[in-house]
């Protein structure tokens, strides 16, 4: 049923590929991006068809990669929003953030199938085998590198966009 939206929402759209780096090898992989959030009023995914075409014009197409990208403040130019420049929880944010540096430099630095390396937001722990996952990484954030390598070790690092068409 949500694949026959996506397909649904591409044809209303009239595209379905990246409009920032042209990506369009898997569906599952793209998403739509709202171009000024106090327009939206919801998902494009869990919007009434009725509703889709009125969504999907307050949107962009992205890949998963841009769309962390554009959060992450890498195409500021995307951004209608600013974001505050000392979150709230600005040590913490710094620690989670120090301690993903490490995993993502301990898994290779970048994706293993496309060698993606651009956004750390898009960089993620992929279970190579689920059946033996103890637990998932991001949910262990303050785990030290020592204690969490046994869990590193049955990963891979894929791009979100890698991770999408993996799933």
């Amino acid at each position: 049923k949500r694949f026959i939206k996506k397909i649904k929402s591409f044809e209303i759209y009239g595209d379905s590929k990246c409009k920032l780096c042209g990506y369009n090898k898997s569906i599952a992989a793209l998403c739509f991006h709202h171009i000024n959030p106090s327009e939206k009023d919801g998902l494009v995914r869990d919007a009434k068809i009725s509703d889709l075409e009125i969504e999907i014009k307050k949107c962009i197409l992205v890949c998963n990669n841009c769309h962390l990208e554009i959060h992450s403040g890498l195409h500021p130019e995307m951004l209608t929003v600013k974001y505050s420049e000392k979150p709230l929880h600005i040590y913490v944010t710094k620690y989670i953030l120090d301690r993903k540096v490490e995993r993502v430099k301990y898994l290779g630095g970048s994706c293993k199938k496309c060698g993606y390396e651009k956004c750390l937001r898009a960089l993620h722990f992929h279970h190579k085998n689920p059946s033996i996952k103890e637990f998932g990484i991001n949910a262990k954030a303050a785990m030290s590198l020592h204690k969490i390598k046994p869990e590193l070790d049955k990963c891979v690092l894929l791009c979100a966009n890698c991770h999408s068409e993996e799933h």
